[in-house]
């Protein structure tokens, strides 16, 4: 794996690799890290950039791509490398106390063993005790990346043993261009972009992801019947088919993210600011609705409950209510 020297080509990531490069040229390597950030910003491809460029043998601020050492990385075959991932969602006992039999043996190849761990907040209880004690007796030349998502997941006596980098979200621009290169339809792209966080794998699953694009028109197609309801008999039915779908929670959420591109659009007027560009009309046919931010609140609470199971049918029930007393579609207005 060949890498551009400064920037790793990891776009939107410059402050991380800064960060990494500059590690590297200094010589002081830290023992442990901890790459944060969301899914699908870089943060694994940094981790075995960083790995390789530990055991490059031109020992640069990058590697080299085409020493003994870097092309093993690239088939996926360097000795000093290990990985480990969580099995069914959690990261076990019996996963550390196997690490801890690999790193009983003598690094044969490279000057530094690396271990990339993904998913390391969601340890057990048990894997991260014992990975502490991995962690207070640091092996010479071994180096650990925990990659995740949540650091504030991560134990704290593991955290406080590691060096951080923190990865952001990448520019929607970034991740608009990758996906439009990939062949994916812009209109889409653009959506997805705004939706996904500033995660490109986010990104790429709503754009493939058909149920999501029929989950959005799906909700506002619920929003707008129920603005423009006229008894509150046609509200109370809609909110038990609502309640019905095994996506009602996805529809409550939807619904937030509707209510933020008319709020938006309402105040501002600019359309790059909307996660649904390509429903501006639909948008602007609201504008002119008051208590919108009261409304936001309605749905939030509304949210709530239903996660708490708090009597979600009778929660969905008031919601609707409010929603067709405060947002005002453009035909109800001029009837």
């Amino acid at each position: 794996m060949f890498v551009a020297q400064e920037t790793w080509g990891l776009p939107g990531q410059e402050v991380a690799t800064r960060q990494l490069i500059n590690t590297l040229k200094s010589g002081r390597k830290g023992h442990a890290y901890v790459f944060s950030g969301p899914a699908g910003v870089g943060k694994e491809k940094a981790a075995l950039i960083f790995s390789q460029a530990l055991n490059c043998l031109q020992e640069e601020a990058a590697p080299c791509g085409h020493c003994t050492s870097c092309r093993k990385y690239a088939s996926g075959n360097h000795p000093g490398l290990i990985t480990i991932t969580p099995e069914s969602a959690s990261l076990k006992i019996d996963q550390i106390r196997e690490l801890q039999k690999q790193l009983g043996l003598k690094i044969w190849e490279g000057r530094y063993r690396t271990v990339i761990i993904k998913g390391s907040e969601f340890m057990t209880a048990e894997a991260g005790n014992a990975f502490l004690k991995i962690l207070e007796e640091p092996r010479p030349g071994t180096v650990f990346i925990l990659l995740c998502e949540n650091i504030n997941a991560l134990i704290p006596t593991v955290l406080s043993r590691c060096q951080r980098v923190l990865f952001s979200g990448l520019p929607q621009q970034v991740i608009i261009e990758k996906l439009v290169i990939k062949g994916y339809p812009q209109t889409k792209v653009e959506v997805a972009a705004r939706l996904a966080d500033g995660s490109l794998s986010e990104a790429e699953k709503i754009v493939q992801s058909d149920d999501v694009w029929k989950l959005r028109k799906d909700s506002l197609d619920y929003l707008s019947e129920c603005a423009g309801a006229s008894t509150k008999d046609v509200l109370l039915e809609l909110a038990a088919d609502i309640n019905s779908r095994s996506d009602c929670s996805e529809i409550i959420k939807w619904f937030l993210v509707w209510l933020h591109d008319i709020l938006i659009w309402k105040k501002t007027a600019n359309k790059k600011l909307l996660f649904n560009p390509d429903f501006r009309n639909e948008i602007d046919s609201f504008s002119k609705s008051e208590g919108l931010t009261e409304l936001l609140e309605k749905i939030w609470k509304t949210q709530y409950l239903m996660q708490k199971n708090i009597n979600s049918h009778l929660a969905l029930e008031v919601l609707l209510i409010d929603i067709n007393s405060r947002l005002v579609p453009q035909k109800r207005r001029n009837s």
